[in-house]
């Protein structure tokens, strides 16, 4: 892996051993996973997968992000102003037995 990434010009970067807070984004992705996934018992490989998926959609098109100034990791990749409902069709979004709940703004 060390060459990998030498060969393709990325510096590896790691946080002290028990320093959550030196990695805040993959803690607040985890604390949500961990939340949205709670309780929930997924009996075949294929079902977790779905679940991940729909956890995946959640999380970059649902989910407003405060470090982003209320925007999603897609409004932001794509660089599009923030979705309204008074600027697009808003359709209600549920997944994981009701765990994630929010709107997707259509254009």
């Amino acid at each position: 892996m060390k060459t990998t990434l030498y060969l393709l010009g990325i510096k590896q970067k790691t946080t002290d051993i028990a320093s959550p807070w030196q990695n805040g984004k993959i803690e607040r992705l985890f604390l949500t996973m961990k939340q949205s996934f709670q309780n929930l018992v997924f009996p075949t490989s294929q079902s977790l997968e779905i679940g991940l998926k729909e956890f995946r959609f959640f999380y970059n098109h649902i989910r407003p992000h405060q470090h982003l100034y209320g925007r999603t990791p897609s409004e932001v990749w794509t660089n599009k102003p923030m979705a309204t409902s008074q600027t697009h069709e808003a359709l209600y979004f549920t997944a994981l037995c009701g765990n994630v709940v929010g709107f997707y703004y259509r254009e």
